[in-house]
């Protein structure tokens, strides 16, 4: 309920003579009680006046009558939180703690006490309140007590109103009603939601005993009883409103309510009630509203119904009532604003309700009819006038009838204005305030006007809406106040007559949901003293100017908080400035940008007390004129961009009471100048960049209450003055820098109620003086170094609630004291080193511990007895790492409501009992009981436990099959046992599992013996964070089945260690948020798949141990530049390393060992994370880029080789920094580059084939721990600088060819091992005995040369190799160099007298060992000459004709025998043989690329012989002929791609049969003459086929299932065929389409909803031309990503979507993200382009678009059947282009958003039912160039300007009679909004109705021509229209039905009289 306050008027405030101390000091100690987060109580300073204070008032003791400001005794108590809609600001504003303090109780002229929305925080209403004598009007509502509601209440013999209506969280219970008999005047009584079960026999007799009751409520009170007699005299007859839905009395409606014959409103909403509705209902003659729904009458209803004559709502929804309405032509006795007759049975008759129709004015109705079980009947009459005299408001009907206007105009769907009866004096209604005209003191009774309006909405839970303000409202000419804040205008503006309230003082307007321009009509309320405009966050209201402020000069309140001031950012200080008497100003969150640092003139704003500026962008240093505001007592500046010190001058400020500077980015030292604000409560300076230490001078400040500093940089000591401050209630000075120790004069701060220390470096010991602090709540002291023992005088703080004391270096044993504390709820310890044994002793006495921490203490022993019941219900529990085992703690069997529970490593060895898994399994969420050793099998009733969310048993023992989990479990992890089985199987309980995860699922089953296939249900599971299946025994494939939307959050997976086969899917990179990706150790084959490119976050990838072949794609050094960790190891890989790796910065773990891969890129010494010695960066540790859940540890084990051993490697795996290519074929030098690498601590380059020197840049590797050059080519001698490598531990140099003496000295002194130098017989040295002297470089003695010349034969078999075939390859490659340019000489090798096989991009083997060494090579095998940096470019016509003999490239290339693949891509190549006479050497060819060149020629017949080919590419070759039959001989051909090759189809096919072809990646056999069905047999081509365009054909029948089975389909044309039938469930398997286009066929049905539901990437949806039916599905407005919608030409119907606003690919003017597709192993980009070709209706005509296709955005709905209004939520496409809702029956305003669609270019609104003004923003539209608006019943003047200057066709306005303008030649001065003469109403019957009904008279149209011919009705009833009216043309034999047809339906019905 609302509390409605009479504002007397009084004279200028003059000073009080002072409210009495002891009531002050009883409010101050009432406040220092609570907690006020938000600062509401920072006027209640002792050296204000009290009854200035914010919340009281106060009056003379002898005057009752004396002004507000005369007062002398604290009469009102108003502390209502204002806002109480449960969101964040709710908690924020909430008082909290004991708000009712027995200090109150010295208020002993208390009338008043409001503390409704506050937070008793579950506390009981305490027994005192029954001693205030003289309250008489007591409100809790919603304030969060709970506990039994005290019998004292009765005690309260004056309180005529009490409300004690609970919530949803707190439910508080009432054992007696007897108690209310004492409230003799109580006229309302609230207690809904309080649990009245145990009274449900006597709750009647015992409210009987209020005579005075006029509304009770109790809804939802558990009530299951309600006699149907009343034997003693029923004394509720004064009962006006009864509300007593949502109780199960299971009866029939009592009798004795037909004597409460004033009722005006009835509520059994949900009640349990059965019978028929009695007869008797028709004695409450004055119910206005009555409400009956959901429950379980039957009958029909009684016709006594009709006596209900003054009834405005009936709602008999749901409670099958059948029979007719009575009697067929029963006229309404009444006028109803809403009838419900939902589900109930109304026929077989219609209803004839056309008399009560007659009543009605003709321009007011709203009329469906919808028959049987089916539908529902619903009427919306506007309320007539009702002519009974009232009561009161005897002085004027005026006023009365014009409140009851405003009420027919709003919705009130919790009946607050029950009350707002014809029959009652309004005076009396609910919010309403009279006054004598005579007399402004006449009591309430002797009220003759209407002088306040207060339906303000306190608690956002009875909110009124709609047209709030109404002009009806003018006629209360003597309204002083408007109180409408809180309610619903559903996003109107405020309308402009709001001005005319001549003497209007006080307008309240907060939070009731305006937008739109503030109006400047504001501006003539002189007499306003109070303005709250508030806006909230949901509705946008602004400002464009704010000089209408200078009007309001006796203005002295002014909140416009929220309102958009950004226009106005400049002046809006100035303007302000002209409000001489303002003493309060809010402008928190209004978007201002700019507030002037000084005043160039006079500053009127000296009266200020309060200022809120916060939440604005300011950007700006504190402004100077600031400190002029010397009476300022609230200065709020809070999170407004400022920066800079905080000035010295802030110290002027002296009447400061409550500052805050908090969220900003002040910097410098706190200034010692705030000392001088004595008069501060409340200083808040948290979340600041503050540095320094606390000053002294804070000291000075001992009247606050509220410090906090938190939360900044500051650092030094806490001062001792701190102690100083003993009026302190809350101290905040957690996370700074705070050192030292704890001062002992802490203790002095005795009214301190919260301690907040946490996060500093604080250290030393506790002091003992901390006992002091008796009232401290909360004690938060958490993350320091605190050391010492725990004192015993903790033991003092019985008021403590929560104490943390964890994250410390305390120790000692917890003090037995702690049992003292029986207020205690929350007990923090963990992380200490504690040393102590908890007993029974600890914890008897604190009975309500709900949270017991004492984790990570392994010195503490839970000693409690197994059996002990504890007296407390713990909520959360950790015992992590403290010594509680070898059993289970029995005594947690008592506990019922345990939230969380860890006992992890707690040395258990124990079963887990079976009672465990049933206590609290209806509450717990969180079970950690890890690493322990647990034993047994996990019990199917997991399953069953409703609130599991997270489960960690790893490290145990535990055994069997993995049992189902709960379906809303978030974290399940069970890894480290012993598992076994496969994982659950799919069933309908894993599909409701899949739908019923919202935040995300992370599963971790490691290191178990879990068997079977990876079910694939696995990736449909929204997973988040991580997925673990590592080291168990999975075998088969990995799903195929990743999504996007499934696994948007997921992490980590790791699958490594088990035994999956088959190819990495490609679905797999889909998972675009994966950081670590471990598949090693498995079979797992074929090439990395291109989509993983998509993984961009990706941070480590550990594919090694497998078998994957091909090259490392360049894309990992492109795409993953976040990379760190690179495994590759042991696969199939070769080919050249692509360069681009090292420019992967972050790369720190290079294994590419045991491959087949070729040179070292001098790229790889740019590894930024490499060249640096400082500890690598680990994108974990910065805050930015945390992720929860996800950090190098156990999960990301990675196996490092080093030192010739394999190492584990996990939570330090960011210091490990290691590169091993060792056993590749690496060929060439040693880059010079790697020296760079300074942090290297591992080189593993052994078993190569490199050759030259050991760079003597190896000494810049100053980390290196081990170096391995073992088993190469190196020569020459080993560099000094080998020396230099102080951390170098092992070295292996064996089986090279170096020479000389081996260095000595530093750490190579340690390495004596002499086989690291084995091997390399010219080595000398002492480490291996060979005396130097004897020998010489490469220079050896005739025995050294005998022993050298075993390597001849060697040297002598590579000649040979040369000379066998490289020469003709050598001039081959010589020729191509000659036509190319090269700027960066890439070339320069290319000598003839140097080895080709050494010439740069070269690469050669031999044809029979292709593992033979670089110089056993004898042909070119690769010739690798990419430019991956795009740096270093070849230019010119590189293989172009025009330098070479028009058939020699072809010649050229065959001398290159060995070659695989060519790519010679659009080389301007005009040449290709048919024919091959010498012989072919490219029969090794797999893959042959001659795409975009210029042949013009046939398909050559040499290609025939090239067996071996998996890919050919002839794309736009200019090839013709036919396609010969040969090409059969290529077998092993997996892509062929012939597009746009000029080929005619010889044959018609009637059915099309490719099953089991490999089709892919596109089927295009659009625009032919194919005819019969679609095949059926969609299989094997499933995972590959991108792209099928059937469309423009002749096909019929229906789409076949087994379509959906192309799972990756991301484009669907089968538009303009003969296609029939529903749309297939199975289409929504093909989850990744992009464009989906049925247009022009016949499908029919409703649009499916898992179109919105599945197809979550679609962008095109083309609809068009079908036999769609019914209304469009909801979600479809959810599809984020579309941009074309095309539905028009349908039978759709309903309204159109409020969430179509919500596109957001059209809500943004950029252009749309290109969809691209890549195919596995073939480099091809599929997007929109010519095959995505796509028809546009627009301006009229069609448009083709395709390659352009992404910049359109266009919806188009026309021609359907919608109806309702045009969502005002369109105006939010920004960027849409297109937009048609023509030929539908759209009705209401076109809406005023439509100006927000800033891309529009064509709108088409024609043929609709849309009435009113065309709104003015339309002309803001300057993209506008096709407007059609023709049609409808559009009125006022065209709006002119902009671009509708430009749109002169007057045929776009055609049709709308009652338009005006220029563009259409008519005087808008001789037309009037709707209202012709009959001349011209004349004209308009005969030319537009017919044009209607003539357009609209097809059999499908009935409906659409109800809503036209009712449209028509709504002008005047004029005579004169003869039977010879066109409105009876000829028979149209193309319809389907006649026009005259159509008028007989519209006579028929009663749409329209036959005079009409």
């Amino acid at each position: 309920m609302i509390l409605a306050f009479s504002f007397k008027e009084a004279a200028v405030a003059t000073p009080t003579v002072g409210c009495s101390e002891v009531e002050r000091d009883a409010l101050l100690v009432f406040k220092a009680n609570v907690k006020d987060p938000s600062h509401r109580l920072a006027s209640w300073s002792p050296r204000i006046d009290c009854c200035k204070w914010s919340g009281v008032v106060c009056r003379g003791s002898k005057d009752n009558n004396a002004t507000l400001f005369q007062g002398q005794h604290v009469v009102e108590l108003n502390l209502e939180n204002p806002n109480v809609d449960g969101d964040e600001q709710t908690f924020h504003t909430a008082l909290r703690g004991e708000i009712l303090s027995p200090s109150l109780l010295n208020l002993t002229r208390l009338e008043l006490l409001d503390l409704s929305g506050n937070d008793f925080e579950g506390a009981p209403i305490p027994h005192f309140i029954g001693s205030f004598q003289k309250l008489k009007y007591l409100e809790l509502y919603g304030s969060n007590f709970s506990g039994v509601i005290p019998s004292q209440l009765g005690n309260l013999s004056s309180l005529y109103h009490l409300g004690l209506q609970s919530t949803m969280d707190a439910i508080p219970i009432a054992h007696r009603l007897d108690w209310l008999s004492g409230l003799s005047s109580l006229n309302f009584l609230d207690v809904n939601y309080v649990n009245l079960s145990t009274v449900s026999q006597s709750w009647l007799s015992e409210v009987n005993m209020l005579p005075s009751l006029r509304e009770l409520y109790l809804e939802e009170c558990d009530l299951n009883y309600i006699p149907s007699s009343f034997t003693s005299h029923l004394n509720l007859t004064s009962l006006v409103l009864l509300d007593l839905g949502f109780n199960d009395f299971n009866s029939t409606i009592p009798n004795w309510l037909w004597n409460l014959t004033k009722l005006s409103a009835l509520d059994f909403y949900e009640s349990s009630l059965f019978g028929p509705i009695p007869t008797k209902i028709g004695t409450l003659s004055r119910l206005r509203k009555l409400y009956l729904d959901s429950n379980n009458f039957t009958g029909s209803i009684p016709t006594s119904i009709g006596n209900l004559t003054s009834l405005t709502t009936l709602s008999l929804s749901d409670i099958s009532l059948s029979g007719s309405i009575p009697n067929h032509d029963w006229v309404l006795p009444f006028q109803l604003d809403t009838i419900d007759l939902a589900s109930c049975i109304v026929g077989p008759r219609k209803a004839s309700l056309q008399d009560s129709m007659k009543a009605m004015p003709p321009q007011s109705f709203y009329f469906s009819l919808m028959l049987c079980g089916l539908m529902s009947l619903a009427f919306s009459f506007k309320e007539a006038a009702v002519a009974t005299p009232t009561i009161g408001c005897s002085y004027s009907e005026v006023e009365r009838d014009a409140l009851l206007a405003f009420q027919a105009n709003v919705k009130d769907p919790s009946h607050r204005l029950a009350s707002w009866s014809p029959r009652i004096d309004c005076c009396k209604w609910s919010g309403v305030v009279c006054r004598s005209s005579k007399a402004n003191n006449a009591t309430l009774f002797q009220v003759q006007h209407v002088v306040e309006l207060n339906l303000s909405n306190v608690d956002y839970k009875h909110t009124l809406r709609g047209e709030i303000l109404s002009p009806s409202l003018l006629n209360l000419t003597q309204l002083q106040l408007l109180d409408l804040s809180g309610n619903d205008f559903e996003g109107t503006p405020i309308p402009h007559f709001i001005g005319s309230f001549q003497k209007l003082k006080y307008l309240e307007l907060s939070g009731s949901n305006f937008s739109g321009v503030i109006p400047s009509q504001l501006g003539n309320l002189s007499s306003l003293y109070h303005l709250g405009l508030q806006s909230t966050l949901d509705a946008a209201s602004i400002a464009h100017r704010l000089d209408w402020l200078s009007g309001l000069s006796s203005l002295s309140y002014l909140d416009m908080s929220g309102v958009n001031l950004s226009t106005v950012s400049q002046n809006w200080l100035s303007v302000v400035n002209m409000l001489p008497s303002l003493r309060e100003l809010y402008l928190h969150i209004c978007g201002l940008t700019y507030i002037p640092s000084s005043f160039n003139f006079h500053l009127n704003l000296t009266s200020l007390i309060t200022l809120g500026l916060g939440g604005n962008n300011f950007n700006s240093t504190l402004p100077n004129w600031l400190w002029n505001l010397t009476e300022m007592s609230t200065l709020h500046f809070y999170s407004s961009s400022l920066f800079g010190p905080i000035p010295m001058e802030i110290g002027n400020l002296t009447s400061l009471i409550s500052l805050s500077l908090s969220f900003n980015s002040l910097s410098g030292s706190i200034p010692i100048e705030l000392g001088n604000l004595t008069s501060l409560i409340s200083l808040d300076l948290s979340i600041n960049s503050l540095s320094g230490p606390i000053p002294i001078e804070l000291g000075n400040l001992t009247s606050l209450e509220k410090l906090d500093l938190s939360y900044n940089l500051l650092s030094g000591s806490i001062p001792t003055e701190i102690g100083n401050l003993t009026s302190l209630i809350s101290l905040d000075l957690y996370l700074n820098s705070l050192s030292g120790f704890i001062p002992t004069e802490i203790g002095n701060l005795i009214s301190l109620t919260s301690l907040w220390l946490f996060g500093n470096l604080l250290s030393g010991s506790i002091p003992t003086q901390i006992g002091n602090l008796t009232s401290l709540t909360n004690l938060e002291l958490s993350s320091n170094s605190l050391s010492g023992l725990i004192p015993t005088d903790i033991g003092n703080l019985t008021n403590l609630i929560s104490i943390d004391l964890s994250m410390n270096a305390l120790s000692g044993p917890i003090p037995s004291e702690i049992s003292k504390l029986s207020n205690l709820k929350s007990l923090r310890l963990s992380y200490n080193s504690l040393v102590s044994v908890v007993s029974e002793l600890h914890l008897a006495n604190l009975t309500n511990l709900t949270g017991l921490a004492l984790g990570e203490n392994s010195r503490i022993t839970i000693s409690l007895d197994y059996d002990w019941v504890p007296p407390f219900q713990l909520i959360s529990i950790d015992l992590a790492s403290c010594i509680v085992g070898p059993r289970f703690p029995g005594w947690l069997r008592s506990q019922k409501s345990m939230l969380e529970l860890s006992l992890s490593n707690t040395s258990i060895e124990d079963n887990l009992p079976n009672w465990f898994w049933n206590i609290s399994s209806a509450t717990i969420g969180i079970i950690d009981l890890s690493r322990n050793k647990f034993s047994g099998a996990l019990p199917s009733s997991l399953e069953g436990m409703p609130t599991l969310e997270i489960l960690i048993l790893s490290y145990n023992k535990l055994e069997g099959l993995v049992p189902r989990w709960p379906i809303q479990i978030n974290m399940l992890e069970l890894s480290f046992n012993n598992f076994s089985g496969p994982l659950p199987s799919i069933s309908f309980y894993f599909s409701s599992l899949q739908s019923s995860i919202h935040f995300g699922f992370e599963i971790m089953l490691s290191n178990n013996q879990i068997n079977g296939s990876i079910p694939s249900y696995i990736c449909n599971l929204k997973l988040r964070g991580s997925l673990d299946l590592s080291n168990n025994e999975l075998s088969g494939e990995i799903p195929k089945c990743w999504q996007v939307e499934a696994a948007r959050s997921l992490y980590f997976v790791h699958l490594g260690n088990n035994k999956l086969s088959g190819e990495i899917p490609r679905s797999l990179g889909n998972l675009i948020g994966l950081r670590s990706l471990h598949l090693n150790n498995n079979n797992l084959s074929g090439h990395l798949p291109p989509s993983l490119q998509n993984c961009h976050e990706l941070v480590v990838l550990d594919l090694a141990d497998n078998k994957f072949s091909g090259r490392i794609p360049a894309w990992i050094g492109q795409s993953l530049l976040q990379l760190t960790i690179l495994r590759l190891r042991s696969n199939d890989l070769f080919g050249v390393i692509p360069p681009n790796l090292g420019e992967l910065k972050n790369l720190q773990i290079i294994d590419l060992a045991n491959n087949n891969l070729w040179e070292i890129p001098y790229s790889f010494g740019h590894f930024n994370a490499i060249t640096s010695t400082s500890r690598a960066m680990d994108w974990i540790n910065s805050p930015e880029d945390r992720l929860d859940g996800f950090e190098y540890g156990e999960n990301d084990s990675i196996s490092i080789i080093t030192k010739g051993i394999e190492y584990y490697f996990s939570s330090t795996l960011y210091l490990v920094k290691s590169i091993d290519l060792s056993n590749n074929g690496l060929t060439g030098e040693i880059p010079m580059t790697l020296g760079s690498l300074a942090g290297l601590q591992t080189l593993n380059l052994s078993r190569n084939n490199l050759r030259g020197k050991i760079p003597c840049t190896i000494s810049g590797m100053r980390s290196l721990e081990t170096l391995d050059l073992s088993f190469n080519n190196l020569s020459d001698v080993i560099p000094q600088g080998l020396s230099a490598l102080t951390a170098l531990s092992h070295l292996n140099l064996s089986y090279n060819n170096l020479s000389g003496k081996i260095p000595s000295g530093n750490q190579l002194q340690t390495l004596e091992d002499a086989s690291i130098y084995k091997g390399n017989i010219y080595l000398c040295g002492d480490v291996i005995q060979k005396n130097c002297s004897d020998y010489k470089r490469n220079n050896l003695t005739v025995e050294g040369y005998q022993s050298n010349t075993l390597w001849l034969p060697f040297y002598l078999g590579i000649f040979a190799g040369y000379v066998t075939g490289l020469w003709l390859e050598r001039d081959a490659l010589l020729a191509f160099k000659a036509n190319v340019k090269d700027p960066s000489h890439r070339l320069v090798s290319w000598s003839p007298r140097i080895d080709c096989c050494k010439w740069s991009g070269v690469v050669c083997r031999g044809s029979k060992d292709n593992n033979a060494t670089l110089f056993q090579v004898q042909h070119v095998m690769e010739l690798n000459l990419s430019n991956v940096d795009y740096k270093h470019t070849l230019r010119g016509e590189i293989l172009s004709p025009s330098l070479l003999n028009l058939t020699r490239w072809l010649s050229e290339v065959n001398m290159l025998p060995s070659l695989r693949e060519l790519y010679l891509e659009e080389c301007d190549l005009n040449n290709i043989p048919s024919s091959f006479t010498s012989h072919l050497n490219l029969t090794s060819l797999v893959l042959l690329d001659l795409g975009f060149n210029d042949f013009y020629s046939t398909i050559p017949n040499w290609l025939w012989n090239l067996t071996k080919l998996s890919a050919l590419d002839f794309y736009e070759s200019s090839l013709f002929g036919p396609i010969p039959i040969e090409i059969g001989t290529l077998s092993r051909l997996r892509k062929l791609y012939l597009d746009n090759y000029d080929w005619v189809l010889p044959f018609q096919l009637d059915t099309i049969d490719l099953a089991s072809c490999i089709v892919g990646p596109s089927l295009d056999l659009s625009n032919n003459q194919l005819s019969g069905g679609i095949p059926k047999c969609w299989q094997e081509v499933a995972t590959g086929l991108y792209f099928v365009h059937l469309g423009n054909n002749k096909l019929s029948g229906e789409i076949p299932r087994s379509l959906g089975n192309l799972i990756g389909l991301r484009s669907l044309h089968l538009n303009n065929n003969n296609l029939g039938g529903h749309l297939p469930l199975s289409l929504q398997n093909c989850s990744g389409l992009v464009v989906l286009d049925l247009a022009d066929n016949k499908f029919s049905g409703s649009i499916p909803t898992w179109i919105g539901q599945s197809l979550e990437s679609l962008t095109v949806l083309k609809l068009r031309s079908n036999d769609f039916s019914d209304i469009i599905p909801a979600n479809l407005g959810e599809l984020h990503s579309l941009q074309i919608v095309d539905l028009a030409n349908n039978n759709l119907s309903g309204e159109i979507l409020y969430s179509f606003g919500n596109f957001n690919a059209i809500t943004s003017t950029t252009r749309v993200m290109v969809q691209t597709i890549s195919t596995e192993g073939w480099s091809d980009e599929v997007y929109f382009g010519e095959k995505d070709s796509i028809s546009i209706v627009t301006e009229g005509d069609e448009y083709i678009f395709s390659s352009t296709l992404y910049l359109v955005k266009s919806i188009d709905l026309s021609n359907n059947n919608f109806t309702g209004e045009i969502p005002t939520t369109l105006g939010s496409l920004v960027g849409l282009q297109t937009l048609n809702l023509s030929r539908n029956n759209l009705r209401g305003k076109i809406p005023y958003t439509i100006g927000g669609m800033i891309s529009l270019e064509t709108l088409d609104l024609s043929f609709n039912n849309l009435s009113d003004v065309i709104p003015q923003s339309l002309t803001t539209l300057t993209s506008l160039s096709h407007l059609n608006l023709s049609y409808n019943n559009l009125s006022g003047q065209i709006p002119s300007g902009n671009q509708l200057q430009t749109l002169e066709d007057a045929s776009i306005y055609k049709g709308n009679v009652y338009l005006c303008g220029n563009v259409i030649h008519k005087n808008c001065s001789d037309y009037n909004k709707n209202n012709l003469t009959v001349e011209g109403y004349q004209k308009n019957t005969s030319q537009l109705l017919p044009l209607y009904l003539d357009s609209f008279t097809t059999a499908s149209s009935v409906p659409y021509l109800e809503s036209v011919v009712a449209a028509a009705r709504t002008a005047p009833t004029l005579a004169g229209v003869t039977e010879s009216h066109p409105l009876c043309p000829s028979t149209d034999v193309g319809h389907q039905v006649r026009p005259s047809a159509a008028v007989a339906y519209a006579l028929a019905s009663g749409f329209v009289s036959s005079s009409q």
